[in-house]
């Protein structure tokens, strides 16, 4: 009946693109990228992420794609404590030297370059569209690194600029792999240190530049954001903080998203190897009694029956 009805019904538009096991999924932008590659790897696909790091804004994200499509050789790096980080990526590389960080940033742009090149499917998150300029050269930082405030000037990013780089690398990223397929979702993770007006005017201007570059290129949209505020908008699927969305959100944003990209019998598939994950995780107190051993070898031939199924599955 339309008085139950609790939540307005909505549902994205399927993909005519179907993902299986043998695509390659290379995932970069904000931490709800991060939980999404996560599920891919339960399922048993071959996916990748955060070469660089978590990076939230439009600009950083882009840039770290054009130098690496590019191999570009320049560097900015800082010292503190004896340590070596980069402005564009995260904490996640360092060096002991500026040499040793910069033949790790090459090395690293090697290897995102072949991410690109030899994946099917690259998923883009945007977390904000505020981002922090280093006064003293004036870039835009992917990761403060928990340096002085002073050092820095917070500023909402352009959307004609913003547009102007995406447009940049989607034709890098084409050249280089003219059959990939490119997503951008919205990352429903709510930025309120930033104040929940500057929130929301900063999620405005990402929907406003993934609008634009739908438009200008041949590109797609996935509404994690919408399924997260609309579907989901009571704050019990959300954890503690009240930001970010709990694990069940996750799970059924993961759900609608094989409804867009996943085939019924990839679904079946994957539903069968998330139960031999199940109980590759179940926990014996006596590793060595009869019990266990007969639940490994029970575990270890269902997952021979599905590799013979499907040989492209990633067990790893």
């Amino acid at each position: 009946m339309e008085s139950q009805r609790f939540f307005i019904p909505f549902k994205p538009s399927e993909s005519k693109l179907k993902i299986d096991f043998n695509d390659n999924i290379f995932l970069i932008g904000s931490c709800f990228s991060t939980e999404i590659h996560s599920y891919f790897i339960q399922s048993g696909f071959r996916a990748s992420t955060h070469l660089f790091g978590i990076a939230y804004n439009p600009e950083s994200i882009a840039n770290q794609i054009i130098k690496s499509i590019d191999l570009n050789k320049e560097n900015n790096i800082f010292i503190d404590k004896q340590n070596y980080y980069d402005w564009e990526s995260s904490n996640v590389i360092s060096g002991s030297s500026e040499e040793d960080l910069s033949d790790k940033l090459i090395a690293t742009r090697h290897e995102m370059r072949n991410k690109i090149k030899t994946a099917s499917c690259l998923f883009i998150t945007f977390g904000s569209a505020y981002a922090y300029r280093l006064n003293e050269n004036k870039l835009i930082v992917a990761n403060c690194h928990k340096q002085a405030a002073h050092l820095f000037t917070k500023e909402l990013l352009s959307l004609q600029e913003m547009q102007s780089l995406w447009q940049q690398a989607i034709k890098k990223i084409k050249d280089l792999n003219p059959n990939i397929h490119i997503c951008f979702t919205v990352s429903p993770v709510r930025h309120v240190r930033d104040g929940i007006i500057e929130n929301n005017r900063s999620k405005a201007r990402l929907f406003e530049l993934v609008s634009s570059l739908e438009k200008l290129e041949k590109v797609a949209y996935f509404p994690s954001y919408e399924i997260m505020i609309d579907e989901l908008r009571d704050y019990r699927f959300y954890k503690l903080d009240r930001i970010h969305p709990s694990d069940e959100a996750i799970a059924y944003i993961w759900e609608r998203f094989g409804e867009v990209y996943f085939s019924k019998a990839t679904i079946e598939m994957i539903r069968k190897i998330q139960s031999v994950r199940k109980a590759e995780n179940h926990y014996f107190k006596e590793v060595t009694s009869a019990e266990s051993l007969h639940h490994m070898e029970e575990t270890n031939r269902r997952k021979k029956e599905l590799s013979v199924l499907e040989p492209k599955i990633n067990w790893e």
